[in-house]
């Protein structure tokens, strides 16, 4: 008997389960990581996925060979082996915090469900073909119960968190009634208040559903509303909603049938236990002398395996549970519960760590310099030969991108989030050509110091203490607003982004002479640019149907030379560039959202969940489409 034949069974059972431990230890890190750690982590999360996925009917598929009352090749240990067959079909469940990895898993729920009708009928004949009325046999029905319901928890949460058809009942109306009024004992314990209020804000207007139709309902109750909240709760909120999103979608903290399949694995992992204590060794070794000793040595050592894969599945199962409490959905059901003993203490733990400690999202923005792209030397030219699949296009913005790093997100900005709801009308042009134009003016005067431009910023820094959050608040949208533009497209609702910026960057480089300046001198040479110096020659720049007749330089001249006659310069910058972002967060899909969220989040997706649940904001943003 090789080693394949006698242990290929048991080596695929433990690379099913070190699939699951990295899943359970690392699968919602993802949604708090960006750069290249986060890159990196997610690759790696997708890679054990997938093999998780699949090694598992691969296992199932060697199982359906084992031999059974073959005299020449007998199998020791047959009723062990095929206990293994429900202990895996306990993996396809996947772990409570990463049953999705994306939202197109979310759309197989119906082939899930076939596919696992399938599968649980093959386990049904490797159980019944290794049947031999041994003790150990009679734990196949607790362990295929386990299995059975830990895998039909992953395919009904994958089912449920598109449902459009939760919390639309008559009951649910009539709950709904009195939300979030809860016992002023509540209101005292620290950081409940908040996450309460995102738990239902997210479970009645439901913000990762197109077209909801009860938001009309909800999103008028004056308990859900947060416009008297200071901005760093209201800003708190709206990330435990991101949270909830989270939850809902890629995960299954939603759902509280949990402890089902815990208590039928806890019930085989004691019995279990308990059978091999009651074995006699001696008893065995006589018997063995009737058979092959070998044979013993191979059963013993099979029990010890499949006891210790029992004991890791059933740890597992109970981090997961022990984690439970602490999530933003199990305080919330809690809260309704108030008066049961020790609900108040139990929740005077774990609120506060749930609403101010745990990360729902990266809390950073990714950052894309027009400027500073047309400076760098561009190496991936190198790699054209990888142009198939995109793969080309994919390493050349992404490496851009994850050199130039995210920042944190300062505290006074997300003070600008929550405080800008009154949206002018500044865009006067298409909003990506807008993008690009206020990009470049706002590098201008980020790079300014001329003494003219640092005695008039001394005047009004004298006048407003702001200003200088209002430079590097305004420095950092400009450059998110063009990593939006060009790396995640789709959630500015803009087709054309990519024509315009390269039309941008072709001015752009026409204008550096050496790539040996800086950023700064660069941004003086476009303001200073002579556009009769332009070359008019055929080919030596672009026209398409969408940039015929505009140039960004000279656009880019004339409100920069605007706005450095304002002494609110920066000011109205940064409200001019919040506008933008509000804009585009109510322009964009929930869909789009959905999918960014478990790549850590975007500032752009709090944004659209804040204006979401505002109707006068997006009423004037609306009105700004017009």
């Amino acid at each position: 008997m090789n080693f394949w034949d006698a242990w290929g069974t048991q080596t695929l059972v433990i690379v099913s389960l070190s699939c699951q431990v990295i899943l359970t230890l690392f699968g919602s890190r993802r949604k708090n990581v960006t750069g290249l750690i986060g890159l990196g982590m997610r690759c790696f999360l997708w890679g054990t996925y997938l093999v998780a996925t699949e090694v598992v009917p691969y296992s199932l598929g060697k199982l359906t060979g084992l031999r059974i009352d073959n005299p020449e090749h007998p199998d020791p240990g047959v009723e062990l082996k095929a206990f293994l067959a429900p202990l895996l079909l306990l993996q396809l469940g996947y772990p409570d915090n990463l049953t999705a990895y994306s939202m197109e898993d979310n759309q197989l729920g119906l082939r899930q469900a076939l596919n696992m009708s399938i599968i649980v009928m093959v386990v049904v004949v490797i159980l019944i073909r290794c049947w031999n009325y041994t003790d150990f046999a009679i734990l196949y029905f607790p362990m295929f119960l386990a299995g059975v319901i830990k895998y039909a928890e992953g395919i009904w949460a994958l089912k449920f968190s598109l449902s459009l058809n939760t919390g639309i009942t008559v009951k649910e109306i009539a709950k709904e009634e009195m939300v979030p009024r809860f016992p002023d004992g509540l209101r005292k314990i620290d950081g409940l208040g908040l996450v309460v209020k995102a738990y239902y804000r997210f479970h009645c207007l439901k913000p990762h559903l197109e077209d909801w139709i009860y938001h009309p309902r909800y999103i008028s109750n004056d308990q859900l509303s947060i416009d008297n909240c200071s901005h760093q709760e209201a800003f708190r909120i709206t990330e435990i909603e991101l949270g909830l999103m989270y939850d809902m979608l890629y995960t299954k903290l939603g759902l509280f049938v949990r402890f089902a399949s815990f208590f039928w694995l806890g019930v085989t992992l004691c019995a279990f236990s308990a059978l091999e204590k009651s074995i006699n060794p001696l008893a065995e070794i006589t018997y063995s002398r009737t058979k092959s000793f070998s044979s013993f040595v191979y059963t013993y050592q099979y029990r010890r395996f499949t006891f210790s894969v029992l004991l890791l599945a059933f740890l597992l199962e109970a981090y997961q549970i022990l984690l439970l409490p602490y999530s933003e959905w199990a305080i919330a059901k809690m809260s309704k519960h108030y008066n049961w003993p020790l609900v108040p203490t139990f929740l005077r733990i774990v609120a506060p760590r749930s609403a101010y400690k745990w990360r729902q999202w990266s809390d950073s923005l990714y950052q894309f310099n027009l400027l500073r792209y047309c400076l760098r030397r561009d190496w991936t030219r190198y790699i054209k030969f990888l142009n198939f699949w995109g793969i080309y296009e994919y390493i050349k913005w992404n490496w851009r991108l994850y050199t130039m790093g995210p920042v944190s997100l300062p505290e006074n900005m997300k003070e600008s989030v929550c405080a800008n709801d009154e949206i002018r009308q500044s865009i006067k042009t298409a909003f990506d050509k807008s993008i690009l134009v206020w990009h470049i003016a706002t590098d201008i005067c980020y790079h300014r110091h001329s003494d003219e431009n640092e005695s008039s910023e001394r005047q009004c820094h004298s006048n407003n203490d702001e200003t200088p959050d209002c430079r590097s608040g305004s420095k950092l949208i400009s450059d998110y607003m063009m990593y939006l533009l060009v790396i995640r497209p789709k959630m500015l609702s803009t087709t054309t982004g990519s024509i315009v910026f390269r039309h941008a960057c072709h001015r752009v480089k026409e204008i550096r002479r050496s790539p040996e300046i800086t950023e700064s001198q660069l941004a003086d040479s476009i303001f200073n640019h002579d556009q009769s110096s332009r070359s008019s020659s055929p080919g030596q720049h672009h026209e398409t149907l969408v940039t015929s007749g505009w140039d960004v330089i000279s656009d880019a001249q004339g409100l920069a030379r605007n706005l450095l006659a304002r002494p609110d310069r920066w000011k109205l910058m940064n409200s001019v560039w919040m506008e933008m972002l509000c804009y585009a967060a109510a322009s964009s899909r929930s869909s789009y959202h959905a999918e960014q969220v478990r790549r850590g989040g975007e500032l752009i997706t709090l944004v659209w969940l804040l204006l979401a649940h505002k109707t006068d904001t997006l009423q004037s943003v609306n009105s700004l489409k017009t």
